[in-house]
C-alpha cells in the first residue's frame, strides 16, 4: 500500500492512496472539476494505460490554470481506463521519486491483477 499526502495550503490537502485493488485521490485543488476529477475512486484492473502528460486548455477552451496563475501548463499522471474514461492526478507537488513510486506501484498491481485474472480464465 502507498499512502501520500501533501498539504499544499492551510486547508487544502491532496492524498493518494494506492492498494492493490484501488487508487483513491482526494483534494485536488483544481478549478475545472467537470474535466479534472476534484476525487476520484478507481479499480486497478479497469486501468489500460498510465502515462504522464500535460493539461493546457480547459472545458471552454480557454488556457488551464490551476490555484496559481503563472503555472498556465500543468503535469498530470493519467490513467486510462477500459472504459473510456481518463482520470488525472495533479502532480507539480510531489516528488518524482514519490511520481515514480505511484507509476511502478499502479503498474505492478495492474501485473498481479492480469496474472491472477489467466490463472482463473485457465481453471
Amino acid at each position: 500500500m502507498l499512502y501520500y499526502a501533501y498539504l499544499l495550503y492551510s486547508s487544502i490537502r491532496i492524498t493518494i492512496k494506492i492498494d492493490s485493488e484501488k487508487i483513491i485521490v482526494k483534494g485536488q485543488p483544481i478549478r475545472y472539476k467537470n474535466r479534472i476529477q476534484h476525487s476520484f475512486y478507481l479499480n486497478i484492473e479497469k486501468i489500460i494505460k498510465i502515462r504522464i502528460g500535460y493539461d493546457e486548455y480547459n472545458s471552454k477552451g480557454e488556457k488551464f490554470s490551476s490555484l496559481n496563475p503563472r503555472h498556465m501548463y500543468q503535469k498530470f499522471i493519467y490513467f486510462e481506463t477500459n472504459d473510456d474514461k481518463v482520470y488525472k492526478i495533479w502532480i507539480k507537488h510531489f516528488s518524482k521519486k514519490q511520481i515514480k513510486n505511484i507509476i511502478d506501484l499502479t503498474n505492478h498491481f495492474i501485473q498481479v491483477n492480469s496474472t491472477k485474472n489467466m490463472e482463473v480464465n485457465h481453471k
